[in-house]
């Protein structure tokens, strides 16, 4: 919500209980009282969030590069996203996933959707934007969570991320992965797969691969 994608948002999403509440009411649809929970970037930060609000509702976290979340974004990072929601242009894909990719692009298929994405849509200015969750909240988390972040992360300095996630959330573990940036899913997705499905299958037999 408050971002590209297919769905229609009917309600304003301007807090980080709003964004709690939502990403519950999608679970109250799917009958999940709880469920493990995988989100990269943007969705890395809903997901926590979710978890230190509603921590009943999550029984595991896997954050990819977490928007914000562990660090405040860096300057140029904050006025690359803020420049590009005010003023929203397809040429700018292409460069941005360079940076976030370390040179390199996804299927041209993907980088298409996004274009055309872009051209289309307007951002809710006052709608939620990640931001860094408190050392006080970060503390009460007991879900197991894995924290993978890239070493070329450019909207924040992934060894600091790291650190305070290992430092203030006891049960997390966490890996700086050598030559990713903040896509690392999409540059190396056998290595960011194989650690979440060995990292599912150490919490929950059920979710052996």
């Amino acid at each position: 919500m408050g971002d590209i994608g297919r769905s229609t948002q009917t309600s304003p999403m301007h807090t980080r209980v709003d964004a709690s509440n939502w990403l519950a009411a999608v679970l109250d649809v799917l009958a999940l009282s709880s469920a493990h929970l995988i989100g990269a970037s943007f969705g890395g930060f809903l997901s926590a969030n979710l978890a230190v609000l509603q921590p009943h509702r999550v029984r595991s976290l896997v954050l990819l590069a977490p928007a914000a979340t562990l660090q405040p974004f860096s300057l140029m990072a904050k006025l690359f996203i803020r420049l590009g929601s005010l003023v929203p242009l397809p040429s700018t894909v292409r460069p941005g996933l360079r940076a976030m990719m370390c040179g390199g692009l996804p299927d041209e298929r993907l980088v298409r959707q996004m274009e055309v994405g872009v051209a289309g849509f307007r951002y809710d200015h006052d709608g939620i934007f990640p931001s860094e969750i408190p050392d006080e909240e970060l503390r009460t988390l007991r879900c197991p969570t894995l924290i993978l972040v890239g070493d070329q992360e450019r909207i924040y300095a992934p060894e600091s991320a790291v650190s305070r996630a290992a430092k203030q959330m006891p049960h997390a573990v966490c890996e700086v992965l050598h030559g990713l940036g903040h896509l690392l899913g999409m540059q190396d997705p056998l290595a960011v797969n194989s650690r979440i499905t060995g990292f599912l299958a150490q919490i929950d037999p059920v979710l052996r691969y």
